[in-house]
């Protein structure tokens, strides 16, 4: 569910390569180019912290994400 939540109401904290140090459950961000750690080879996809670890999403076209950082979609 929490996977499906991510994808369907789209939220990110905001756009970055760095993953952060604490993530809390449930936050997600918008990977820039170049991400790094446990994030390299991600880019352009949705990192969900979900269940103590990462879970992956490629947007789709159409779709929409809402930018907390920037309050913008």
């Amino acid at each position: 569910m929490a996977r499906l939540d991510l994808l369907v109401q789209a939220s990110v904290v905001s756009e970055t390569a760095q993953p952060p140090d604490d993530p809390l459950p449930g936050q997600c961000w918008l990977l820039a180019p170049g991400a790094s750690g446990v994030w390299t080879g991600e880019d352009a996809k949705l990192a969900g912290w979900i269940g103590g670890t990462w879970q992956f999403s490629q947007p789709v076209p159409g779709m929409t994400v809402w930018d907390n950082s920037t309050s913008q979609r």
